[in-house]
C-alpha cells in the first residue's frame, strides 16, 4: 500500500470519527436533562474512586518517588516474640547497631538511614512541619540529589559537634520560600535552633515514609532529650535501609545482621534472643510501622471505604446503562430509518460509542474536579497526623481517572448496543411516537434490582456505623474527661514541682490537683503471681501505676466494691492496691478479689492486697486493659512522681487550661522538655474520629447511590408510563380508576424493588464479618439497623416512582387513542 493510499485511508477514518463525535454531540445536547444525568452520576462515582485513589495510592501502592531502583532498597525490621508466641516489630535502631551494621555488609550493602521525622515550628509559620535528620550516605544510596545548592557531607554530621544545615524540600521551597533560587545561605530556625539552607531537594522527592518531608537537617543535629546524648549507642533513634548489591541475597544479609542485633544486646539485663532482622521491601514495610494506632484504624476504615467507592462506581454504571438503553429503546424508530436507509450496523455502532467516548471525556473532567475537593478532605480526615504532600491530583491520578472513566463509560454503552443489534427494520418503523404494549426489557429490570441491592447494602452498613458513632459517643470512660486537664513536667527537681503544683491550687478555675508517676492513665507492666500459684507474663500483666491520695477523687474514680481510701500506710509488709473491673474479672472470674494478695515478681514490696475495685478509666476506649493503681504517700512519692491531674470546676475548664499555661509559661521549672497541657477530652477525640469518619463517608456514599436509584426508578418508570400510554387511555375510557391506574403502575415497581430490596439485605448479611473489625460495640446483624435502612430506601425509591406514576392518571383517552 502506497503513502497516498495510507494517508488517504487514515483521513477517511478521521472524518468519520469526527463526523460521529458531532452527531454524538447533537445527540445528547437533544436531550439536556437525561445528559446532565448521565454526567453528573458517572463524575460522582468515578470521583469518589479518584479520590479514594488519591490516598490509598500513596500509603499502599506507590514506592517512595525519587529513589533509584527501589525494589533493590529494604527496610530493616526487627521482630521479636513476646509471651503465647505473639510478634512484635519496630524499625528503629541504636548507632551502635548502624556502625556494626556498616561493618558487616561493607561490599554487599549499603546501610544508612534517618531519625524518626518530627513534627516541629519552621520560623514563625503557625503550621508545623516535618523534619528528618539523615545519615551523610543516605541520599547518595537511595540515588536523590539536589535541585539547587548542595547534601551535607560527613563532616558536618559529627556526633557532639554538628554542623546545622538543612536542605529544603522542593514542593516546600516552592510553596513557602517561593521557588527563590538565592535561598541558599540563609537562615531558618527549627524550633529554637538555626539552620544554614545549603541545598533544595530534587523534585517528588518527600521521603520514605508516608509522611512528607519539608526538611532535612544531619543526623547529629537532631536534637536531645531528658534521656541525655543519643548518640551513646544506649536508644533506638533511626530508621534505617539497606541498598543491597546486585547478585547478593538480602536474606542472607539479613542474616548477619540479626548476629550483630543481637549481640549489641547480650549485656542488656534481659536480652533478647529471638529477635531477628527482616529486609522488607519499602511497600510492605511503609503503612506498617510509624503511623500510630488510631491511623492505623483509619487505614482500616480507608481500605473498606475504597471497597465501598467501587460499589457506588457500580450503582452509576447501572444507573448510567440503565438511562442509556431507555434512551436506546425510544429511539427505535430512528435507529431503524437509519439503518434502511443503508447504515451499517457496525457504523451505527461506532456512533454509540462515539456518545459513550464524548460522555467520558466530560464526566472524566467533573471527577477530578470532584477527586481534588474530596481528595484533600479525605486525606485530613483519614490520616490526619500525616503531612500530606501540596499536589492532589497527580499524573498518576489523571491517569487513573481516565482508564476508569473510558472503561465505565465504553462498559455503560453496551446496554444500548443490544438494541442496535436486536433492531428489525420493519418492526422499527412501526413504532410510533406513543408506543403501545408492556415493556419488555429484562436488562434494564435486571439492572434497577442490582442498583436497589447494592443501596441496601451501603445503607445497612451506613447505619451500623451511624449506631457506633453513637455508642462510641455516649460511651461511659468512667470519670469527667472534659473537667481534666493532664500535662508532665519534666524534671528532676521535687521542689520544683511541689511549687508548680500549689501555684495551680491556688488558682481559682481549679478544684484539685492530683500526681502519677509518668503519663496519668498508662503504666508499666511486670509479671504477677496470684495466691492461686498462677504466673503472669509480664506482658499479660495489668499496667500498674503509682499515684497520690488525691488521684481518685480528682480523677472522679466510681467505686464498685470495697474502697479508695485508707490505704497509704505501707510501713508492713502489705500494701494496698485499687484494681479495674477488668482485671477483677480476668484474674479473680469466680471470686471476689477485696482482700485478696498477689505479688509482682520484680518488686521489692511483699503482698499487694486489693482494697478496692474502680470502674475501667481507659487509655483506648477500644481496647480497655488490666489496671491496678498504687496509692503513695506523700513522703514515699518516686522521684519521677511528675505526672499532673488538675480537676477544673464547673464551666472554668478552658479558663483553667489558659490561666495553668501561662502559669508554666512564666515559671522556670527546670524542665527538660516545656510541659504541654492538654484537656483529657481531646485524647480521646482522635480514637473516636475513625467511627465518625466511617459513618460520615458511608452516609455520603449511601445516599449517593441512593440518589442513583432514585434516578433509575424514575427514569424506568416513566418509560413504562410511556410505553402503555394507549393502553392507559383505553383502561380510562372503560372507566378504570385513577387508584387502579396508580396501584397497576407501582405494583410492577414494588415487585423489583422488594427483589433488590431481599438480595441486598443478604449481601448485608455476607459482608458483615468485613465491617464487625470497625464497629464499636455494634453489631452488623442487629435488626434495628438492617430494617429501618431497608424500610428508608424501600419509601425513598417508591416516592421516586410516583410522579411518573401520578403522570399516568393523567392522561387524556381521546389524545391517547388518537396516538399512532
Amino acid at each position: 500500500m502506497s503513502a497516498a493510499s495510507l494517508l488517504a485511508g487514515c483521513r477517511l477514518v478521521a472524518d468519520a470519527a469526527w463526523s460521529d463525535l458531532r452527531y454524538a454531540a447533537r445527540g445528547l445536547r437533544r436531550s439536556p436533562g437525561l445528559t446532565a444525568s448521565i454526567i453528573a452520576t458517572l463524575g460522582l462515582g468515578i470521583g469518589a474512586n479518584a479520590a479514594m485513589f488519591t490516598v490509598v495510592d500513596r500509603v499502599f501502592f506507590r514506592s517512595p518517588p525519587g529513589v533509584i531502583r527501589p525494589t533493590e532498597v529494604h527496610r530493616l525490621l526487627v521482630h521479636t516474640r513476646g509471651a503465647g508466641g505473639l510478634e512484635y516489630t519496630q524499625d528503629r535502631f541504636t548507632t551502635r547497631d548502624l556502625d556494626d551494621f556498616r561493618a558487616s555488609t561493607s561490599g554487599v550493602a549499603a546501610v544508612e538511614g534517618y531519625g524518626a521525622p518530627q513534627s516541629s515550628r519552621i520560623d514563625s509559620d503557625p503550621q508545623t512541619h516535618t523534619v528528618a535528620y539523615a545519615t551523610s550516605g543516605f541520599f547518595s544510596m537511595i540515588g536523590v540529589r539536589p535541585a539547587i545548592g548542595r547534601l551535607f557531607n560527613t563532616d558536618e554530621n559529627r556526633y557532639g559537634t554538628p554542623s546545622n544545615v538543612a536542605i529544603l524540600n522542593y514542593d516546600y521551597w516552592r510553596s513557602s520560600f517561593g521557588g527563590d533560587v538565592h535561598v541558599i545561605g540563609r537562615t531558618v530556625h527549627i524550633d529554637t535552633t538555626s539552620f544554614t539552607i545549603i541545598g533544595v531537594m530534587q523534585p517528588h522527592f518527600d521521603g520514605m515514609d508516608v509522611d512528607a518531608v519539608d526538611v532535612w537537617a544531619p543526623l547529629a543535629s537532631m536534637p536531645t532529650g531528658s534521656e541525655g546524648p543519643w548518640w551513646d549507642g544506649e536508644f533506638d533513634v533511626v530508621r534505617l535501609f539497606a541498598r543491597v548489591s546486585r547478585g547478593h541475597d538480602a536474606h542472607a544479609i539479613a542474616g548477619r545482621l540479626t548476629v550483630r542485633y543481637r549481640g549489641n544486646r547480650e549485656a542488656s539485663p534481659a536480652p533478647d534472643t529471638s529477635a531477628w532482622i527482616e529486609p522488607a521491601p519499602l511497600l510492605q514495610a511503609r503503612t506498617s510501622l510509624g503511623l500510630g494506632r488510631d491511623n492505623q484504624r483509619n487505614l482500616a476504615v480507608a481500605t473498606r471505604l475504597g471497597g465501598v467507592s467501587l460499589v457506588v462506581l457500580l450503582v452509576a454504571l447501572c444507573n448510567v446503562s440503565s438511562l442509556l438503553l431507555m434512551r436506546a429503546l425510544r429511539r427505535q424508530r430512528e435507529i431503524g430509518i437509519r439503518l434502511a436507509l443503508g447504515m451499517s450496523r457496525r457504523r451505527l455502532t461506532a456512533q454509540l460509542l462515539a456518545e459513550s467516548l464524548l460522555v467520558a471525556v466530560v464526566a472524566g473532567g467533573c471527577a477530578l474536579w470532584v477527586a481534588y475537593t474530596a481528595g484533600r478532605v479525605l486525606r485530613e480526615q483519614l490520616l490526619r497526623d500525616v503531612h500530606w504532600p501540596g499536589t492532589v491530583i497527580d499524573t498518576r491520578t489523571v491517569l487513573f481517572t481516565a482508564v476508569i472513566a473510558v472503561t465505565i463509560s465504553a462498559a455503560a454503552g453496551l446496554a444500548p448496543l443490544a438494541v442496535v443489534r436486536r433492531s428489525d427494520i420493519a418492526s422499527s418503523l412501526k413504532i410510533g411516537a406513543a408506543e403501545s404494549g408492556r415493556p419488555r426489557s429484562i436488562l434494564s429490570t435486571a439492572l434497577l434490582v442490582t442498583q436497589i441491592a447494592l443501596c441496601t447494602a451501603m445503607l445497612s452498613a451506613a447505619g451500623s456505623f451511624l449506631q457506633s458513632l453513637r455508642r462510641a459517643n455516649q460511651f461511659d470512660l468512667g470519670f469527667d474527661a472534659d473537667q481534666l486537664i493532664l500535662f508532665q513536667l519534666w524534671t528532676l527537681d521535687e521542689s520544683r514541682i511541689n511549687d508548680v503544683v500549689a501555684r495551680i491550687q491556688a488558682l481559682p478555675e481549679v478544684a484539685g490537683v492530683a500526681r502519677t508517676a509518668g503519663s496519668p492513665l498508662t503504666g508499666q507492666m511486670d509479671p504477677i503471681r496470684l495466691s492461686n500459684g498462677s504466673e503472669i507474663p509480664a506482658l499479660l500483666a495489668p499496667a500498674y501505676s503509682h499515684v497520690d491520695t488525691n488521684f481518685p477523687r480528682i480523677v472522679g474514680m466510681r467505686v464498685l466494691r470495697g474502697r479508695a481510701t485508707g490505704f497509704v500506710d505501707q510501713g508492713d509488709s502489705i500494701a494496698g492496691v485499687l484494681i479495674n473491673a477488668t482485671m477483677a474479672n480476668q484474674f479473680w472470674p469466680e471470686r471476689d478479689p477485696i482482700g485478696d494478695c498477689f505479688w509482682q515478681t520484680l518488686s521489692q514490696h511483699g503482698c499487694l492486697r486489693v482494697v478496692g475495685i474502680v470502674r475501667d478509666l481507659p487509655w483506648d476506649v477500644a481496647r480497655p486493659g488490666t489496671a491496678m493503681y498504687y496509692p503513695v504517700a506523700t513522703r514515699l512519692r518516686p522521684h519521677w512522681f511528675n505526672g499532673i491531674m488538675v480537676r477544673t470546676r464547673d464551666r472554668a475548664t478552658a479558663a483553667a487550661l489558659r490561666s495553668i499555661q501561662k502559669l508554666l509559661a512564666s515559671t522556670p521549672t527546670g524542665a527538660l522538655r516545656p510541659p504541654k497541657p492538654y484537656i483529657m477530652s481531646e485524647h480521646y477525640a482522635p480514637q473516636i474520629r475513625p467511627w465518625r469518619i466511617a459513618a460520615e463517608l458511608f452516609v455520603a456514599f449511601g445516599l449517593l447511590a441512593l440518589l442513583a436509584a432514585c434516578v433509575g426508578i424514575y427514569g424506568l418508570t416513566s418509560y413504562e408510563v410511556a410505553q402503555r400510554t394507549r393502553e392507559f387511555g383505553v383502561r380510562i375510557t372503560l372507566g378504570a380508576s385513577a387508584a387502579a391506574i396508580l396501584g397497576q403502575v407501582m405494583r410492577s415497581g414494588t415487585r423489583f424493588m422488594s427483589l433488590g430490596l431481599a438480595i441486598g439485605l443478604a449481601a448485608s448479611l455476607a459482608a458483615a464479618r468485613l465491617l464487625s473489625s470497625l464497629l464499636f460495640e455494634t453489631s452488623p446483624y442487629d435488626p434495628l439497623v438492617l430494617i429501618p435502612a431497608a424500610i428508608a430506601l424501600g419509601a425513598a425509591v417508591l416516592s421516586a416512582g410516583l410522579v411518573p406514576a401520578w403522570r399516568a392518571t393523567r392522561v387524556d383517552p381521546a389524545i391517547a387513542l388518537r396516538a399512532e
